[in-house]
């Protein structure tokens, strides 16, 4: 090492250390840039994000929205399927009745016919 520092003058040193300042201010430059590629790109992401969230949010609302209106619908269609199905119940009751009425007829008609024979 001290036969180095002997063969190294002053000026050659200072020349060698101007030298390794300039380098590390370039890569201290290199550096600074690609941190600051490096913020713009996490900039851009995060708006990009935000906007897909915001758009998701929009999206889910009008979702929420649809299945509301469709709910709501069938809540209707829903009341009027009980109030048909109330009155399909009483034209059976009738029909039964009918029935029972008509075959009363025919049995009494029937009664009537074989009684009737001489």
């Amino acid at each position: 090492m001290e036969a180095m520092r002997q063969t190294w003058s002053d000026d050659r040193l200072d020349e060698l250390s101007a030298n390794v300042n300039r380098l590390a201010a370039s890569v201290d430059r290199r550096f600074d840039r690609v941190g600051e590629r490096l913020d713009r790109a996490e900039d851009r992401t995060r708006a990009e994000f935000q906007a897909v969230r915001t758009e998701m949010r929009e999206g889910f609302a009008r979702v929420d929205g649809q299945f509301a209106a469709i709910g709501s619908r069938f809540g209707g269609v829903e009341a009027r399927l009980g109030g048909i199905e109330t009155e399909l119940r009483a034209l059976h009751r009738l029909l039964i009745r009918i029935s029972v009425g008509v075959g009363g007829v025919c049995a009494i008609a029937l009664a009537t016919a074989v009684l009737s024979r001489p």
